[in-house]
């Protein structure tokens, strides 16, 4: 996803119609490792991780964490954005979890 897209974005005027709305964090690393990312309050959407597509979510199903591999992460800093078509104003949280080795 390019920076200066997601920099150029902007509402429409007096357009009420479509409430959905772009979120841009990090998260530091210390040990890359397979994760899922949480995203239980989130609505509608999609998630990109250092640029890769994670994938969609929609609230109205049991999936509540997309899978991430260890190659699209990085030790230090890392981005991620997510797209959300129907939360408004309202904050989106993530969390991650490791995945267990059947080891």
């Amino acid at each position: 996803m390019d920076e200066s897209f997601i920099g150029a974005l902007k509402a429409a005027p007096g357009s009420s119609m479509h409430d959905g709305i772009y979120y841009k964090g990090t998260f530091d690393l210390q040990e890359v490792a397979d994760t899922y990312l949480d995203i239980s309050n989130g609505k509608k959407g999609l998630i990109w991780v250092n640029g890769h597509n994670l994938g969609r979510y929609w609230n109205t199903g049991p999936q509540r964490r997309l899978y991430c591999p260890a190659n699209w992460l990085k030790k230090g800093e890392n981005e991620v954005v997510v797209f959300d078509t129907r939360s408004g104003d309202a904050a989106i949280t993530l969390s991650g979890f490791k995945t267990l080795n059947s080891d």
